[in-house]
């Protein structure tokens, strides 16, 4: 099953892409501010489309260095600036 990776997924646009690809069979990848509102939506698309949610609480507007969510992948990064 393919997946797809959303931004901005807790609100507005991103939430109804996230419904509209959960709807179409994709697993997801969620990426929001808002940790409620992603938890709710999880529990919401996985129980309504039998799919797979993934969650990254981070605010994409910090600037790299000052942003501590984004490692939260399993591999060591190799972007040279961490």
């Amino acid at each position: 099953m393919p997946y797809a990776l959303i931004t901005g997924a807790s609100r507005g646009i991103g939430r109804h892409l996230a419904v509209e690809l959960a709807r179409r069979g994709f697993n997801l990848v969620l990426v929001a501010r808002s940790e409620e509102l992603m938890d709710d939506l999880k529990i919401e698309l996985e129980s309504a489309h039998k799919i797979q949610v993934s969650l990254i609480v981070c605010d994409l507007s910090v600037p790299w260095p000052e942003r501590p969510c984004i490692p939260a992948c399993a591999r060591p990064c190799r972007c040279r600036t961490c």
